[in-house]
């Protein structure tokens, strides 16, 4: 039997089966026990560019360039103007890169500038971009952001903020191994990384890390180009690392808010089509340790990312998320395969400040998330116990599948699933009008397992809740939580397998039906059909004790959450590790999770 021979058992299998064939797929994907890392687990491909006769590639180096050289040689030739050499800044090179063609600047690695570059221009294509990117050995080339400034690269201005633009577009532009740090960023200065803030095609972001600053990328439009109905056309961020952005101005938005990556402005007008995250690593986003920084607390305004309502076809997949809040993605979209340590909010969907009118869709499926945390209410020192599993509203379509939540050790005030209006946002009333929440495992992660947590007046949800486990040996919260406004006329469940350590008055007294404590054969009975299927009691697995600390033992590491979190921080392409990726961590945590 084959790989593809699994995958299409998986699209008709229900219950027990379904989850052995979720096995044998993440045995055939990853490590088992010491095995390693050595399956057939999807691996990062990196982009390949290519030029023409006509294009120029012109070197840059801090150490060896002079702005007086062609810039047509990595080698310094020690003559004068116009002699072979290295330019020494980057703005240098940027004035030799021409509109229209694939023109590369190269910066030395291991050199360091402080600048920051307007972008005026743009390539030839997607498959011929202006590129900014790396030669030589050693560590990325670092464009540290100074005080005073706005980012290393922007582009948008003037003009960004309501008047025409004055220059073309940076359509098909990449960005290719290069680390940009905040070495002016104090927490109240607004420092970014990269900043989009005028439509553009094509823009790649690859092998890039982004460090101490407010937020690492920003993809968005000007005011005039929501006036003028312009939108941006793919945008992909690849292979990077997103660490220690920060922000110490305590309010509830805008300067409050500090994250990995920003995509979209507040409204309804789209402002992108196309955004790819996938391979990244994002870890300590939105804070500092309080040591450092006591003012650089994680609130719930400070995020690894924050995707807004306006973005199409959005893709979130096989990225690592650590120790912050999640990657909000209020747009729908699909959100495959990541894998998220010690977070607040590890899969956060639709709702938001303005929120799709007609509802978002959105696929989650094949996440794992391993603990939780606690969070600090933005504009206050307020602490709100977590973590919160997935946050879901204003949904036209949700399918939620294969996902597994488990073992949180550090959040104080667990809780699960739940589906919600976010109090009526601008008016909206939605939850889910049509969802399927199917083969998830909720285990040991405390609070309540999944809630409608509906109020009057708000539509009534329709949920098909299938062949998922629910397991809650640490607390004695209800396995499902529906208010008294609930109806269950489109609400249907089969094949769970429910377990709680709660047995007290009566025995298996576990569910809240319409705001009515109930057991699970009341349960049973309040959907429409009845549920005849699901049982009480816990699934045996293969390994479920599994986690990030005995990964990292399995391929060699030294077994501590520390050690995983070092090597995913140190990952870059000239050095890249797929075993500190997440489809190679998911498989192995999946396979522990196989039904004996």
């Amino acid at each position: 039997m084959t790989i593809n021979d699994l995958y299409n058992l998986l699209k008709t299998a229900t219950g027990k089966l379904r989850r052995r064939i979720m096995g044998a797929i993440a045995n055939w994907w990853g490590p088992l026990g010491s095995g390693g890392a050595t399956g057939t687990y999807e691996r990062i491909t990196w982009t390949t560019f290519s030029q023409t006769i006509d294009d120029r590639i012109i070197y840059v180096s801090s150490t060896d360039g002079n702005d007086a050289y062609n810039g047509l040689s990595s080698v310094p030739s020690g003559g004068g103007a116009g002699s072979p050499g290295p330019k020494r800044t980057i703005n240098a090179a940027y004035s030799l890169m021409r509109d229209g063609y694939a023109d590369w600047a190269l910066l030395k690695k291991g050199d360091t500038w402080t600048e920051l570059i307007t972008l005026r221009r743009g390539g030839r294509s997607a498959a011929q971009p202006m590129l900014f990117g790396s030669y030589g050995t050693g560590a990325r080339p670092i464009i540290n952001v100074a005080a005073g400034t706005e980012a290393a690269f922007i582009t948008g201005l003037p003009g960004w903020d309501g008047g025409p633009p004055t220059s073309t577009q940076a359509h098909n532009t990449a960005f290719i191994g290069l680390h940009i740090y905040g070495s002016g960023y104090t927490g109240s200065n607004q420092l970014n990384g990269i900043t989009f803030q005028q439509y553009a095609d094509n823009v790649l972001i690859e092998d890039c890390m982004f460090e101490r600053l407010k937020t690492g990328v920003v993809l968005q439009l000007s005011d005039h180009d929501v006036t003028a109905g312009h939108i941006s056309h793919n945008h992909a961020v690849r292979g990077c690392v997103f660490v220690d952005q920060f922000c110490t101005t305590n309010t509830s938005g805008g300067n409050g808010t500090a994250q990995g990556i920003f995509g979209g402005n507040a409204g309804e007008t789209t402002n992108i089509d196309g955004l790819l995250m996938e391979f990244n690593i994002f870890d300590h986003n939105g804070w500092l340790d309080p040591i450092e920084n006591p003012a650089a607390f994680l609130t719930w305004v400070r995020h690894s990312g924050y995707i807004s309502n306006n973005i199409l076809n959005c893709v979130l997949r096989h990225n690592i998320i650590m120790r912050s809040d999640g990657v909000m993605i209020r747009c729908g979209g699909s959100v495959e395969n990541n894998f998220t340590l010690n977070c607040y909010g590890p899969n956060l969907t639709g709702q938001g400040t303005n929120p799709e009118p007609a509802g978002i869709t959105i696929e989650v499926f094949n996440n794992v998330a391993i603990d939780g945390r606690d969070i600090i209410q933005a504009g206050t020192t307020t602490n709100v116990p977590g973590p919160l599993a997935m946050d879901i509203g204003n949904c036209a379509s949700a399918n939620i599948h294969d996902n597994i939540w488990a073992h949180n050790t550090s959040g104080t005030g667990a809780f699960g699933v739940r589906v919600w209006d976010n109090a009526n946002t601008q008016g909206q009333t939605r939850t889910i009008d049509s969802g399927i929440f199917k083969s998830n495992i909720i285990y040991d992660w405390g609070g309540v397992g999944f809630s409608f947590d509906l109020v009057p007046g708000d539509t009534q949800a329709s949920i098909n809740i299938q062949d998922n486990v629910f397991d809650n040996a640490l607390d004695n919260n209800l396995l499902i939580s529906q208010s008294a406004a609930v109806t269950n006329g489109g609400n249907t469940s089969s094949g769970n397998h429910f377990y709680s350590q709660h047995v007290t008055g009566p025995i298996e007294q576990w569910f809240l039906v319409s705001g009515v404590t109930s057991t699970l054969a009341q349960w049973m009975l309040a959907m429409t059909p009845d549920d005849t299927t699901s049982v009480s009691g816990r699934v045996t697995f293969v390994d479920s004790t599994r986690t990030e600390a005995t990964y990292d033992a399995s391929i060699g590491g030294s077994g501590t959450r520390a050690s995983f979190i070092a090597a995913c921080r140190a990952q870059s392409k000239d050095t890249w590790d797929d075993r500190y990726t997440a489809p190679a961590i998911n498989a192995y945590i999946r396979a522990g999770f196989t039904p004996v």
